[in-house]
């Protein structure tokens, strides 16, 4: 893209679909993964990055660039669309037929899957040593793959204190992976 955000977002509203796309476009796959790091789940990382762009679609009118910029607006309501993702998942634990048969077909290797899920399960537990604020900051950074200033501006912290927190995250997830004796 050779125009910034802002750029597209202060377009006429006629040009609203366009700029849509090029938003869809610059930001689904960022979205998508960080959907894929707080729910481990593709099904849902998918839905929560559907809704996200439903909500962006219709609020894009209401965007301020001058309150802060493009990525923090639209992470934001990714992570609004977890924290209600998570809601709804506290109060439906069951699997559908639907999902069921998704994940048996789905299978590829069987001793392939068996490893990968094994090594996602240890890193999951490994994710549980951390705090909320850390597994969001490293969600953020790999995840939905923000720079330190960009993460910071969301979280209200400075450049410099993410980078510190996300060093020591992930010297805290390397040691208890250690501990587990897994390997990635």
């Amino acid at each position: 893209m050779s125009y910034s955000t802002t750029q597209v977002i202060n377009k006429p509203l006629i040009a609203h679909y366009d700029t849509f796309e090029s938003i869809y476009d610059t930001y689904f796959s960022r979205i998508l993964n960080y959907a894929r790091y707080k729910v481990g789940n593709e099904e849902d990382a998918h839905d929560v990055t559907a809704k996200t762009f439903e909500r962006v679609f219709r609020n894009l009118h209401r965007y301020q660039p001058t309150k802060a910029p493009f990525s923090s607006w639209i992470f934001s309501i990714a992570s609004n669309e977890l924290k209600k993702n998570y809601r709804e998942q506290c109060r439906h634990k069951w699997l559908s037929f639907d999902q069921a048969g998704s994940l048996l077909s789905n299978l590829a290797d069987p001793e392939d899957k068996a490893i990968e899920k094994e090594t996602y399960k240890h890193l999951y537990e490994a994710l549980s040593c951390l705090k909320e604020r850390e597994k969001n900051i490293i969600s953020l950074k790999f995840g939905g793959q923000l720079t330190n200033r960009e993460i910071g501006k969301m979280l209200n912290l400075s450049d410099s204190n993410v980078g510190v927190i996300l060093y020591r995250s992930i010297q805290k997830l390397k040691k208890e992976l250690e501990i587990r004796k897994v390997t990635l």
